[in-house]
């Protein structure tokens, strides 16, 4: 369950940006996104880091995502290191 949780928030923080924002293609959905949790602070933390290092990565699924976020753990940022760690990453 914390697995998804991280991957709704960077999912999430990638959608809400405003390149998603002024597409008319929304991203696909991929299985589990129905179950996907996470606080609107969580998802403020780690947006920046999705946009600046997992960008091309939208549509490859949520533990893509992950996983990236994870990658670049050194580059992201505490905000959202403190939301990986909080969940278990």
């Amino acid at each position: 369950m914390k697995i998804s949780k991280i991957v709704l928030v960077a999912a999430l923080a990638l959608a809400a940006s405003p390149a998603f924002a002024q597409s008319n293609k929304a991203p696909p959905q991929q299985k589990g996104d129905t179950e996907r949790s996470g606080s609107e602070e969580d998802q403020a933390a780690c947006r920046p880091a999705v946009r600046a290092h997992c960008n091309k990565l939208v549509g490859e699924g949520n533990l893509v995502i992950l996983g990236c976020l994870k990658e670049h753990r050194a580059k992201i940022g505490k905000a959202c290191n403190d939301v990986l760690e909080r969940n278990g990453q």
